[in-house]
């Protein structure tokens, strides 16, 4: 009977994350008929960088490959960098639509191949972790650019207002997310880190190492904003043009605080902790060091954070305090075993833009202040270690000098 129920279970939780998946798939799907149909058309910065990361980690895999599958491989990347080189050539619109379709469909063919690999059991070294990462980045980035699509197809009048666009791309990418994260979690339960999620509990005792990890990675990403403004400055870079945090003009929708601490900072902080660090980062360190674990989810991560339409400073900035961020959140997980030090710190990162949308411009100085004084108190158990080492240090050279000074044969 147990094992009856057992088997139903697993059978429900197979229908279910097939459900997810062919979701994920369809949306993929609608990316690629959006760029044939002409109705919207991918942008080609966007198309050379996913190009670029799928043949970075397929091409190694060619010499391993036998027969069939590795003329697959050089087909697939040669037919990809054709087609998204083909644009620059061509003058017809039209074909030019033909073109990125066929690209759209190749890098997502070899994406989803890479990230059904847990599915088959088959992440056995390095190479292929690296190519599940990739194939499951850009797997959900292109069903959230054809979802998107569609929904500006539907309604034009969307793309006209950049605050009820920016608020709807980001209940799609999250809820791309979302669906990654159910598929994953029903079909291979394993590669979520679900106990990462579990409460150390309800004293402070417990609950200490992971606010202090978390306001350590705030202190640090405020360190490196810090140095990116003074180097920027130099640069005779408008800071008012830095950052990708869009806000609400006259007759737009106007969100309250709850509203808009939960849809731009609790939620992204869950939802892109659960799969940048409780997926990527945790299935990378399994076959990789720390350091390319780090690299390649913090990578990722930034790159999740880039819009086309930036300039270059704005994409170097936003790509460096993302991929920062990344990195200092993966080594707070890794250090405390914890999601909640990850997700602590992105939401307390995500909480000033947050706050920006809905408290008047002259209150915000004060709320940057409070959160660097916040990050301040997380470094503080190092300064305090600091001087106790140091305490420690000279009370032992007292100690041995005493000793010295006691000795007969010192007389």
């Amino acid at each position: 009977m147990t094992a009856d129920v057992g088997a139903g279970t697993r059978g429900v939780r197979a229908v279910l994350a097939a459900i997810c998946g062919m979701v994920l798939v369809l949306a993929g799907l609608g990316h690629v008929a959006v760029n044939l149909t002409g109705a919207r058309a991918s942008h080609f910065e966007l198309l050379i960088v996913y190009v670029g990361l799928v043949a970075t980690v397929g091409l190694p895999s060619t010499p391993r490959a036998r027969g069939r599958q590795r003329r697959l491989y050089v087909v697939g990347v040669a037919l990809a960098v054709v087609s998204v080189l083909a644009p620059l050539a061509t003058p017809d619109p039209a074909l030019q639509g033909v073109e990125r379709s066929v690209t759209v469909a190749v890098i997502l063919t070899c994406s989803l191949a890479w990230a059904g690999r847990p599915m088959r059991g088959r992440l056995r070294n390095s190479l292929d972790t690296a190519q599940f990462c990739v194939g499951l980045f850009v797997a959900d980035q292109f069903a959230a650019y054809g979802v998107g699509s569609l929904i500006l197809i539907a309604w034009p009048d969307l793309g006209l207002h950049s605050w009820p666009l920016s608020v709807v791309g980001e209940l799609v990418q999250e809820g791309c997310l979302l669906l990654v994260i159910a598929t994953y979690g029903l079909a291979t339960p394993t590669l979520v880190n679900w106990s990462g999620l579990r409460g150390p509990g309800s004293r402070w005792t417990t609950w200490r190492p992971i606010v202090i990890a978390a306001l350590r990675v705030e202190f640090g990403v405020i360190v490196f904003q810090l140095v990116l403004a003074l180097v920027l400055g130099l640069l005779h870079i408008d800071l008012a043009s830095i950052g990708n945090a869009t806000f609400p003009a006259a007759g737009d929708w106007q969100p309250t605080l709850p509203v808009a601490l939960l849809l731009l900072a609790l939620l992204p902080g869950v939802v892109e902790e659960l799969v940048f660090r409780g997926v990527i980062f945790r299935a990378a360190r399994t076959r990789m060091p720390l350091v390319g674990a780090v690299a390649i989810a913090s990578g990722l991560f930034g790159l999740g954070h880039l819009s086309p339409d930036m300039a270059p400073a704005n994409i170097a900035s936003v790509l460096g305090n993302a991929f920062v961020l990344g990195c200092l959140a993966a080594v707070a997980y890794q250090r405390t075993g914890s999601l909640y030090a990850a997700i602590l710190a992105h939401v307390l990162n995500d909480t000033g833009p947050a706050l920006a949308v809905v408290l008047p411009h002259e209150v915000m100085p004060w709320v940057v202040m409070a959160t660097w004084e916040l990050s301040v108190i997380g470094m503080l158990p190092i300064v305090f270690g600091m001087f106790r080492r140091q305490r420690q240090r000279l009370a032992a050279v007292r100690s041995a000098g005493r000793v010295i000074e006691s000795n007969p044969l010192n007389r």
